[in-house]
């Protein structure tokens, strides 16, 4: 029986006794009812979507700047050399703004500074500390000119005035006689001669043509005949003109078919402590040694990371850090979208790619993949295991060509940490030469 059955049931009980005749005995109060317990409905716990990853490593991270504006997190921006820094909404990684700096070289570019200076803590003993920079570059084909500082002074007092100008010169010549007439017209084109008669020991002529000059010699009048090389026959008609070269085969290249590759290969981070003592690092860009094409770099946050560990500065180094000076080995927008300061022991694993059945002189293309956390990995090539492990080629997609059929090569890619903190490993992949 159900705890509303009962209810009702001492309802229709209750109205009963209320239409007793008088003096009709009171019915017995019924029992207490039994406790049932009440049905709970218990909330749902909500799966997590799908894709949705939480960073194990978030816990561990001090996140410096996130894409704020600079000035609610007393981030300061100051141009450096014929570079330049500034606070803006063209791009962002997180949020809306990001750090746009502007380089012309590693000595120019623009400054990151905080206006409450970061405590690094004991550097030496926590070398898995790394500061990470998420960065990405703007589409900027060709750089213009930066603006020169101005290094101009006050030039001295100009010199006395120059003397008087000599006098003016004589009148000139009388004018030079007329030319003479012209000549006489030129002669005829002679005719080709008939061929000759055989000269005198025995030698003979192409042909001969004759004319009489009177000589006059002692009176007398001397017939002289003069033997000449007849003409040649009336040269033949010019070829035609050549006709213009074809259309070449090549195929025009578009430049939007090409991989994209970063402006600049390297930047250089000078960080500056409060007390000012300066040490700086120099790091590859993420792709820009690649010739992977399968990628979008162009669109992506690229990070960059430096341990705390290899700042190696001069005097007492227990000092906060300042500033960040960023620069580039040449021309480039890059933005920064994230700075901070990351705890981690994530151990480099790396995977060299399947077994390849390639032709004699083909290009072989070889991928890597690697993860290392927020170290920043050398990636470095053999292609050849039977000569020794020698580094061949770097980078993490790379090309090469095996120019003798029937033959296997084992390809050894090692993966390491250049700052030399994590263990590098390795990974190996067959190439099978056909013929």
């Amino acid at each position: 029986m159900t705890r509303s059955t009962l209810l009702r049931g001492a309802a229709v009980f209750a109205a009963a006794a209320m239409v007793l005749p008088a003096g009709a005995a009171k019915p017995k109060k019924p029992a207490a009812l039994p406790s049932l317990p009440l049905p709970v409905s218990k909330p749902k716990t909500a799966a997590a979507p799908a894709g949705l990853v939480v960073s194990k490593d978030l816990a561990d991270e001090t996140v410096l700047y996130s894409g704020q504006p600079a000035g609610q997190l007393g981030i300061t921006t100051q141009n450096w050399g014929a570079g330049s820094a500034a606070d803006t909404t063209e791009l962002a990684y997180r949020n809306t703004h990001s750090l746009k700096i502007t380089t012309y070289g590693l000595y120019a570019g623009g400054k990151v500074g905080f206006s409450k200076p970061v405590a690094l803590g004991d550097r030496s003993a926590a070398t898995n500390r790394i500061m990470q920079f998420y960065i990405r570059f703007g589409d900027a084909a060709s750089p213009p000119p930066p603006e020169p500082p101005d290094t101009t002074t006050p030039g001295g007092p100009g010199g006395f005035p120059g003397g008087p100008g000599g006098y003016p010169g004589g009148p000139g010549g009388y004018p030079g006689g007329g030319g003479g007439y012209p000549g006489a017209p030129g002669g005829y084109p002679g005719g080709g001669g008939y061929p000759g008669a055989p000269a005198p020991m025995e030698q003979s002529f192409m042909g001969t043509s004759t004319f009489q000059s009177g000589v006059y010699t002692g009176g007398a009048s001397v017939h002289l005949t003069q033997r000449g090389r007849g003409g040649g026959g009336r040269g033949g008609r010019g070829g035609f003109p050549g006709f213009g070269g074809g259309v070449g085969g090549g195929r025009a290249v578009n430049p939007d078919d090409q991989p994209w590759k970063p402006p600049v290969s390297h930047l250089r981070f000078l960080f500056t402590l409060a007390n000012g003592a300066q040490y700086d690092v120099v790091r590859d860009v993420p792709g820009a040694a690649s010739v992977d094409d399968t990628e979008d770099l162009r669109s992506a946050w690229l990070p960059i990371g430096v341990p705390l560990s290899v700042l190696k500065f001069p005097g007492a180094a227990d000092s906060p850090l300042q500033s960040v000076t960023v620069g580039g080995d040449g021309y480039s927008v890059t933005y920064i979208g994230k700075i901070s300061l990351v705890d981690d022991n994530t151990p480099i694993t790396a995977w060299a790619g399947d077994t390849q059945d390639v032709a004699a002189n083909d290009t072989v293309t070889l991928k890597a993949r690697a993860e290392g956390g927020a170290s920043t990995l050398h990636y470095s090539w053999d292609f050849d295991a039977a000569d020794g492990i020698t580094e061949q080629a770097t980078g993490q997609t790379v090309t090469t060509t095996f120019t003798k059929p029937n033959e296997t090569h084992t390809v050894t890619l090692t993966v390491s940490d250049v700052d030399g903190i994590k263990k590098p490993v390795t990974s190996t992949t067959i190439i099978k030469v056909e013929d």
